[in-house]
Formats: structure tokens, C-alpha cells, sequence
């Protein structure tokens, strides 16, 4: 055999091994999975061990899913990694899945297991009000565990204030209150106060407030500016005003919180007719982030109370900071066609129109400005 046969006859031999290692490792791989040398399946604890440690979300979730479908799996072991499915589903978003998930460990739990009952307030979370009240509703009655019915309770009252039943909202955390733990109180009863405010009850609210000696900064920015709003409904404004002050100057790393108490500073000066230190206000709050139209809604207040000229730079001043925020703009270049056309200028008047027209999405704004146009057209 010469040498270029005896190379041939090696890549050959490389080449059949070569196979033949892949296939061992392949069928090691399975083998493996299986269980080798008895046919079985990995044991389910090690299963879900392995699903917990996937690289993805999905896979995981496939993983579990793999468990529940398993009839070799108990009812306990399909509970589990049906509840471990649906709550990856519910931080990943994916709420029909985690309704289908949810819905298999329904089937599988008793109403007292506390990791079903965990999994139920996780899922009301993200479920639309009434479906969420639904399914708090018939929880409450189950739970046993203090905190965990705590964290329940919270999300009744979050749900019935966003379905408009303060009253109802009111009675929840009055409830909570008279059986809070001294670390919580605070916080209930500032939640109280505020339900009460809703309800009117702004001078019972003030009674629940002045008992109040708030420990942290967050929770002493929520009862400051809960005074504030109590000092608003009672007729109060400078009070109030104060209070919304404290809250913008004083809250800590909540500049959100800051800027919304800018907002309503500036709404009570316009109250108290006091327009430019509004205007101050206005531009405190922009440089917290506040957002656009609620900014855009105060500067028009702001611009009627100017005289015309004041009213026009002041608009075009933030018409350029709104840039390309076409809801805040729109709100600005509809009043300011309005001041133009007010002291006859109609060619500034229809471009302005015109200009908030290109913006407008909304059939109302539309119409009204096509209206507006039509108007200045009219009355060449």
C-alpha cells in the first residue's frame, strides 16, 4: 500500500470513529435522561430542579409544563410545577399561560395551600378590576396566614378604588387599621386618610392624619402631601400650598412625587391669582421630568392669565421646549391660534391652526380645529 492509500485508509478510520463517538455521546446523553439502565425517568425532583435552573424563561416554563402533562408525575408534583409555571408566566407577562397554569393547579390544590394562595394574589395582580375582585373575593375567606392576607386585603383595596367604590375602599383599610401590626401602622392609616379624602370625609381624614408621627421619609413625603389635599378639600389653600411645598422641597429620591407637588402648587396659586409665581412653579416641575401635558395643561391656565403679548411668548416659549410631544404642543398651539385670532391676526391664527391640525389624532381636536379654520376663512 502506498502513502497515499495508507493516508486514505486512516481518514477513513478517523472518520467511522469519529461517528461513532457522536453516537456514544448522543445515546449517553439519553440514556441518561432516561435513566439508564432501567428505563426510567429522571426522578421529578430533580426535573424541577433542573427547570429552575434553565437559562430561559420559556424553556423553564416548557419545562414544567413537561412535569405537569407527566402522568407518571403525583397530583403534588404536577401542583408544584404547575404553580412554578404559571408565576414565571405571570412575571414574564404572559398572561394566558399563566391563567392555563393557573387554572390546571386549581384543579390539583386545596384551598388552604399557601403556595396556591400566593400564587392566586400574584395573578389577581395582573387581572382586569372585576376579575380581580372576583377572585380577592372569594380568597379572603380562605386565608389564614397574616401576611399573606394582609398583601390580599391591600390589592381588594386597590381594585375596589379602581372600580370607584371608595366607600367600600374606606372600610377595607379601616378594617386593616384596627388590626395592624405597629410597623404598618403608619402606612394603613395614611391609606385610610386618603380613602376618607375621597369620600369626602376630609375633616374625619384630618383626625386619622394628626395622630400620625411618620418614621421614614417616604412615609412622611405620603403624609404631607395627604395633609396637603385634606387642607385643599376643607378650603385651606395657603395651608395646602405649604403643605405641597414641604412635599417638593423636602420628599427624597421620589422626583415624581416632587414634580406632581410642583403641578399642584402651581394650579392653587393660579387659584389664589397668583400667575407668575405659578409660572415658577410650572418650570420647577419640568426639570423633575413632570409630564408634558399635565405641564402643558397648567401653562395655558397660566397664558389666559397673562395679557395677549405675555401670553403669546409664553406659549411659543414652550411650544419650542415641547418639541416633537405632540399631545403637550397640541394643547398649547390650539390656545395660541385662539389668542392670535382673538387680536385679529388671521394669517398667524390659520397657520397655527394648521400646525396643530398635523398634530391632532383625536376626531374631537380634529374637528374642533377644522372648525376653527373654516371660522378664520370665513371672517376674511
Amino acid at each position: 500500500m502506498n502513502a497515499a492509500e495508507k493516508n486514505s485508509a486512516v481518514a477513513r478510520a478517523f472518520d467511522r470513529r469519529g461517528l461513532l463517538a457522536a453516537f456514544i455521546l448522543a445515546a449517553a446523553t439519553l440514556l441518561s435522561f432516561l435513566g439508564w439502565p432501567f428505563g426510567e425517568v429522571r426522578p421529578v425532583g430533580e426535573r424541577m430542579m433542573l427547570a429552575s435552573r434553565s437559562a430561559t424563561t420559556r424553556g423553564a416554563i416548557s419545562d414544567y409544563n413537561a412535569i405537569v402533562a407527566d402522568p407518571r408525575a403525583t397530583n403534588a408534583e404536577r401542583l408544584a410545577a404547575a404553580i412554578a409555571a404559571a408565576g414565571l408566566a405571570i412575571r414574564a407577562d404572559q398572561l394566558p399561560a399563566a391563567r392555563r397554569f393557573y387554572q390546571t393547579a386549581q384543579t390539583l390544590a386545596a384551598p388552604d395551600d399557601g403556595a396556591f394562595q400566593t400564587l392566586t394574589i400574584a395573578l389577581a395582580v395582573r387581572l382586569p378590576v372585576d376579575e380581580k375582585l372576583a377572585l380577592l373575593t372569594k380568597l379572603l375567606p380562605q386565608l389564614t396566614d397574616a401576611e399573606r392576607r394582609r398583601v390580599a386585603r391591600e390589592q381588594y383595596a386597590v381594585a375596589l378604588a379602581a372600580a370607584g367604590r371608595d366607600a367600600e375602599v374606606a372600610k377595607v383599610w379601616e378594617s386593616m387599621l384596627a388590626e395592624a401590626t405597629p410597623a404598618l401602622r403608619t402606612s394603613i392609616a395614611i391609606q385610610f386618610a386618603q380613602a376618607l379624602l375621597r369620600t369626602g370625609e376630609a375633616e374625619r381624614a384630618a383626625a386619622v392624619l394628626a395622630a400620625l408621627h411618620p418614621e421614614t421619609a417616604e412615609l412622611r413625603a405620603s403624609w404631607q402631601w395627604t395633609q396637603a389635599g385634606v387642607a385643599e378639600r376643607l378650603g385651606h389653600r395657603d395651608e395646602a400650598l405649604a403643605w405641597y411645598e414641604t412635599v417638593a422641597r423636602e420628599a427624597q429620591n421620589t422626583a415624581s412625587l416632587r414634580a406632581e407637588a410642583w403641578l399642584q402648587a402651581a394650579t392653587l396659586r393660579l387659584a389664589l391669582d397668583r400667575p407668575a409665581i405659578a409660572a415658577d412653579d410650572v418650570e420647577q416641575a419640568a426639570h423633575l421630568g413632570a409630564n408634558p401635558v399635565q405641564l402643558a395643561l397648567r401653562v395655558t391656565a397660566i397664558a389666559e392669565r397673562f395679557n395677549a403679548a405675555d401670553a403669546e411668548a409664553y406659549l411659543s416659549k414652550w411650544e419650542k421646549r415641547f418639541g416633537r410631544d405632540a399631545p403637550a404642543k397640541l394643547l398649547l398651539l390650539k390656545l395660541h391660534g385662539q389668542l392670535a385670532w382673538r387680536r385679529g391676526d388671521r394669517a398667524a391664527a390659520k397657520a397655527t391652526f394648521t400646525q396643530a391640525l398635523a398634530l391632532a389624532t383625536e376626531p374631537a381636536d380634529r374637528e374642533w380645529l377644522r372648525q376653527s379654520l373654516a371660522e378664520v376663512e370665513r371672517r376674511r
